[in-house]
């Protein structure tokens, strides 16, 4: 695995294990998103020992776990150990050197045995001071791994540092794409299937993108073709509403009601679902418009973060049936009919990304306000600005279009923008996957911030 965008939290692991003193590290985030690579990474020159919680029976779990101390470590524990005898191996030996101990998918320790936080809790607040432990434990059940820190849990307050892994942003899924020395269209639309995700990274190919959907996702063979399936049912036990959920929200069905309507769920129930993609699994986002606070909204709707799984729950897991007839070819003639489409929301997403980026900072020939809160706006009426930066000072306003823009297309846009109730001090931008030369002359003129694909070498 490449480590774009990784060397910091290796650096903040590095700093932590030249520490004299006991420190207690948090890893988290969802799966495949390079927990486990990091942890790899940092552990090959340090003394410690990786150990992986599996869905196991407490008994099974505690005699694998205490011989992978005695071969790693040496450490001999006689009979059938508790985990408190684990516990207090591991701290007797980092009394006297320097040791790593990185336990991952943590949170499943819970469910096996939920006594082992609170073993652990009286471990450090006993031994802490002796100790020259680093101890890392890793999680991918993100609303799970946070609730284990929580005020009233017992590991509250005793974690010196937390480092949260997400997905890489389009900047750096150019960097890992930039060897290849693919246009920034290709990059761009990789990034809608493949998405930021390490591991779905990995299977990108040099091939053409529809080379890539057709030999990586759609076809049997290939990890990624059931890899949703595979990551929800390993910890949910009936998955098949929360799939529902999913394909309906990939489909633009984003309102709690548009959701409920189409599944005969009442919006209660509907909740628990929601809730659970969005806090345990950090697959969906909960948004509201730009202006509104999302807990208050009445206007708020429920997006797929991540890339591939929008993908997937687009064209894949609703073609299932089409798929396991053999029938790729059908689904690749939809995927490419459907896909300049498909493409408008990923590329609004990488502008708003790179406007956070460059927040108060130069962009091109622009210089861009302080904005407080960058979003999009939209109201009850299906009135919808793509980019909306607020301010004390001035507001953002910006159109994306994943299309040729000529000048009638950007006099329509900046119209729209001006005609908008938000048009008050505000500022004014249209991007672009082509603008023509007579809607650049056109825009200049009218003092409009602009940009296209074209330009995103010299942004970047």
């Amino acid at each position: 695995m490449k480590f774009v965008d990784r060397e910091e939290k290796l650096e903040t692991l590095r700093k932590l294990y030249r520490s004299d003193r006991f420190e207690f590290i948090s890893v988290i985030g969802r799966r495949r998103v390079g927990k486990t690579e990091l942890i790899k990474e940092f552990i090959k020159d340090t003394d410690g020992i990786y150990l992986y919680i599996s869905l196991s029976d407490d008994k099974q779990l505690r005699l694998h776990t205490a011989e992978r101390l005695n071969d790693i470590l040496g450490l001999s524990l006689v009979g059938e150990p508790t985990w408190r005898d684990i516990i207090d191996a591991l701290f007797d030996k980092s009394e006297k050197e320097k040791l790593f101990v990185a336990i991952d998918e943590f949170q499943r320790l819970l469910n096996i045995n939920e006594a082992v936080p609170s073993l652990l809790q009286e471990a450090i607040d006993e031994r802490k001071n002796s100790s020259k432990m680093l101890l890392c434990v890793a999680g991918s059940s993100i609303g799970m791994m946070e609730k284990i820190f929580q005020s009233d849990a017992s590991l509250y307050g005793r974690r010196t540092c937390n480092i949260r892994l997400n997905p890489f942003g389009y900047e750096d899924v150019r960097k890992w794409f930039v060897p290849w020395e693919i246009d920034e269209q290709s990059i761009l639309r990789r990034y809608a299937v493949f998405g930021g995700t390490p591991k779905y990274l990995e299977f990108a190919t040099e091939g053409s993108l529809m080379e890539n959907i057709d030999e990586q996702i759609l076809s049997p063979h290939s990890l990624l073709y059931d890899e949703p399936w595979v990551l929800l049912s390993t910890e949910l036990k009936s998955p098949d509403r929360y799939f529902d959920i999913l394909k309906l929200i990939s489909m633009g069905k984003e309102t709690p009601k548009e959701i409920s309507d189409q599944l005969d769920l009442e919006r209660t129930s509907l909740g628990y679902y929601l809730k659970k993609l969005q806090k345990d699994f950090d697959i969906l986002e909960r948004i509201a418009p730009v202006t509104e606070k999302v807990t208050k909204s009445k206007k708020k709707r429920y997006r797929i973060k991540d890339n591939f799984f929008k993908f997937w729950f687009h064209f894949v897991y609703p073609n299932k049936d089409q798929l396991e007839m053999g029938d790729r070819e059908g689904i690749k003639g939809k995927i490419e009919e459907e896909f300049d489409g498909y493409m408008g929301k990923t590329f609004e997403d990488v502008v708003r990304q790179l406007i956070k980026k460059r927040n108060g900072d130069k962009l091109l020939d622009w210089k861009l306000g302080r904005y407080e809160k960058i979003g999009s706006w939209w109201d009850s009426r299906g009135n919808e600005i793509d980019i909306c930066g607020i301010s004390k000072g001035e507001i953002l306003l910006g159109e994306v279009k994943w299309t040729l823009s000529d000048f009638r297309d950007v006099k329509e846009l900046l119209e729209k923008m001006r005609d908008s109730k938000l048009n008050d001090n505000s500022r004014f931008m249209i991007v672009s996957r082509e603008l023509t030369s007579d809607a650049k002359k056109y825009l200049r003129e009218e003092g409009v911030i602009y940009f296209d694909i074209r330009d995103f070498s010299d942004i970047f």
